[in-house]
């Protein structure tokens, strides 16, 4: 097989909300039923078109349709299906419940673990190994890409498709009157999971998150039930699909509250290049200091990228040239919340890692997303998705176009658990960013207090875990 050097490759990453360890094993039950009754059961539920679902036994299946994003984490599902209708998508879920295989969506297919399913710890990595019909997990794929429809009605709510891309919401939201709504800015990513797990971007401190605008959505069952949810209506299950959505169902569209695209918008960029550690870190200490201003002006948006010998600031003003000249500038993923922020001292260490350690790859980089702003003003338990005192996401990329090695483990991991300050238990993780190497608990990790409380609900509507990844919300027993 050639090497596919060029592709998203083998990515290692840790948020500032992570900490590190090995997953633990997870297995299906027996299965006794054969792999040709539930093909038959499968393709009678897209009404036997060809064109709506591919099998693992179908040449070209991996190339052409398991699109694996992290190397890392090779998957072999049973079959990818592509409904075009709710109803199909119910069918679907019906099909591989009754045959004991488990299910999950695909929106964007950025999942940083690829909906892994059977793991083993490997030197100190975690594999994904095959058994059963299909090989690997086996799991049955619902890739909802044909559900994208976008509407917008005379009070600005958007019902949007679970299959639209980023780029996608953005552009049919412009045609339909000029709307727009707090989400993520890579393009590519689908809104199907992005605004399940918290939908974060560059409008969330002026906006709030994807969830935090949702005001309602339609979701597939793991009974076959459509059904919708919103504040009204199944709150419990509106409640836990806003930041643990792939647990509780398939969400096949979207209610969002839009607004009016703003008048003005300012994008700037700045970049600061240095082969002193000591000088980089200055830099960012200085931009650190404003941007952790709770007071600061929400309108103002920003990204910092750290990499080797560079420190690159970027980012969005909603609002007038005038406005931001006027008021502003300076001339493993952790969740960094106020009460969280490193010292100076700490800063001063991480950057001295980061440039001077040998990191086993030169593709690597530092993505520190500024948050808080209107996201703060909702309360921790509103929604499941918990992080309402963040300041900032710390999250460490390192790429290769092999496996990742040990040394870019310790690279990255070092990286994170210095700016953590040695103290791992302080932080929670992003859902958004699974990552199989947390140690303890991932769900503790991912959705802190609000976890008791989704597991009930996770008891009541999908007992038999059908809507299942080793890091999702288990049922309580």
């Amino acid at each position: 097989m050639a090497k596919q050097a060029q592709s998203p490759m083998r990515l290692l990453f840790w948020l500032l909300h992570a900490t590190s360890g090995l997953a633990a094993g997870v297995s299906y039950s027996a299965r006794a039923n054969s792999a040709d009754t539930l093909k038959d059961c499968l393709l009678d539920a897209v009404g036997g078109n060809l064109a709506e679902i591919k099998f693992s036994s179908d040449d070209g299946f991996r190339s052409d349709h398991v699109h694996p994003y992290n190397l890392n984490f090779p998957w072999a599902p049973f079959a990818i299906t592509y409904p075009t209708e709710a109803s199909n998508v119910a069918k679907i879920v019906t099909c591989a419940s009754k045959y004991d295989r488990r299910v999950q969506v695909r929106s964007g297919g950025h999942g940083y673990t690829n909906k892994c399913e059977y793991l083993t710890k490997e030197y100190g990595r975690t594999r994904l190994t095959g058994t059963g019909i299909g090989a690997g997990d086996g799991a049955v794929i619902i890739d909802v890409k044909n559900l994208n429809q976008v509407q917008v009605n005379s009070a600005g709510i958007a019902t949007v498709g679970a299959g639209n891309r980023l780029k996608d919401v953005c552009e049919k939201l412009h045609a339909n009157g000029k709307r727009y709504m707090p989400h993520g800015s890579s393009p590519t990513v689908g809104i199907g999971g992005h605004a399940t797990v918290g939908g974060l971007g560059l409008h969330s401190r002026l906006l709030g998150t994807s969830i935090d605008v949702m005001t309602g959505a339609e979701v597939i069952l793991a009974n076959e039930t459509i059904v919708h949810a919103s504040e009204k209506e199944h709150s419990d299950l509106f409640w836990a699909i806003r930041g643990a959505g792939a647990s509780f169902g398939i969400v096949t569209s979207f209610d969002f509250q839009t607004k009016p695209e703003p008048d003005n918008v300012i994008n700037f960029f700045y970049t600061i290049s240095s082969t002193s550690s000591a000088n980089l870190s200055a830099a960012f200490k200085a931009y650190h200091r404003n941007t952790i201003d709770r007071n600061l002006d929400r309108r103002l948006s920003s990204v910092a990228v750290i990499s080797k010998d560079t420190l690159l600031i970027s980012g969005v003003f909603f609002g007038s040239k005038s406005d931001y000249t006027g008021s502003y500038f300076y001339a493993k993923d952790t969740a960094v919340t106020y009460s969280t922020l490193p010292s100076n001292s700490t800063i001063d260490t991480v950057f001295e890692h980061l440039q001077t350690a040998k990191p086993g790859t030169d593709a690597w980089f530092v993505l520190i997303d500024l948050y808080g702003g209107a996201m703060n003003d909702v309360a921790a338990g509103a929604t499941s998705y918990p992080h309402r005192d963040l300041a900032y996401f710390f999250a460490l990329y390192a790429r290769s176009g092999s496996e990742t090695t040990g040394t870019i483990h310790d690279f990255v991991e070092k990286a994170v658990l210095t700016y953590q300050d040695n103290k791992p238990e302080r932080f929670l993780s992003y859902a958004g960013y699974t990552n199989l190497r947390i140690k303890g608990s991932p769900q503790k990790q991912y959705w802190g207090a609000n976890l008791s409380r989704l597991e009930g609900i996770k008891a009541v509507v999908d007992r038999e875990d059908v809507f299942s990844t080793p890091q999702g919300v288990k049922p309580r027993q």
